[in-house]
């Protein structure tokens, strides 16, 4: 039987709601600065792989995470100065570090986050203490979805909760840095 999956406002209750559920290895989709994610705790292996079956991807390396501030960045990766001044631009930007020890190494080789600038996004971070995986909630390479309720139809059964913001208007995908050198723009 699939799981009920619950369309919320993204007021506090919701969101603390959400960040209960991401705590129990659950699923969320959210609003972020580029359009809509699925998210979930980055150290719980059985829900990363969840996102990577009903998002239809080859493998699950390579996912980055949401973090709240650059301190939570610093916690789990090797952030260097420049990364750090990066972290500060308009463009919403993706930053590959190394990864320190903490980090779980099957994630990927690196530690990829992004400081989110999205309201919501933020307080659900603040509400789950850690950064959050974050992918496009989409198939795997279908476009990005700006819809909550496109999002909803797509996912539902497969995914705990829905925070409804309406309709994001249409961005591109973050930026992605690497080493210094922009591998997607």
């Amino acid at each position: 039987m699939a799981m009920k999956t619950e369309l919320l406002k993204p007021n506090l209750t919701n969101i603390k709601k959400a960040a209960e559920v991401l705590k129990q290895g659950g699923l969320v989709i959210y609003p972020t600065e580029t359009c809509y994610g699925i998210g979930c705790n980055p150290f719980n292996k059985e829900s990363v792989e969840k996102i990577t079956k009903i998002k239809k991807r080859v493998n699950a390396t390579g996912y980055l995470v949401l973090c709240s501030n650059i301190r939570q960045a610093e916690k789990y990766g090797n952030v260097t100065k420049e990364e750090r001044e990066l972290t500060r631009s308009r463009e919403p930007t993706t930053i590959i570090s190394k990864r320190k020890e903490i980090w779980p190494e099957w994630i990927g080789p690196d530690f990829a986050f992004r400081i989110t600038s999205n309201p919501i996004a933020r307080k659900l971070l603040k509400k789950f203490e850690e950064p959050i995986i974050s992918t496009s909630a989409n198939i795997a390479r279908n476009p990005e979805i700006y819809s909550s309720r496109e999002a909803y139809k797509i996912f539902s059964g497969k995914v705990d909760i829905v925070l409804d913001a309406g309709l994001l208007h249409k961005r591109k995908p973050s930026r992605i840095i690497k080493d210094g050198k922009i591998i997607r723009a």
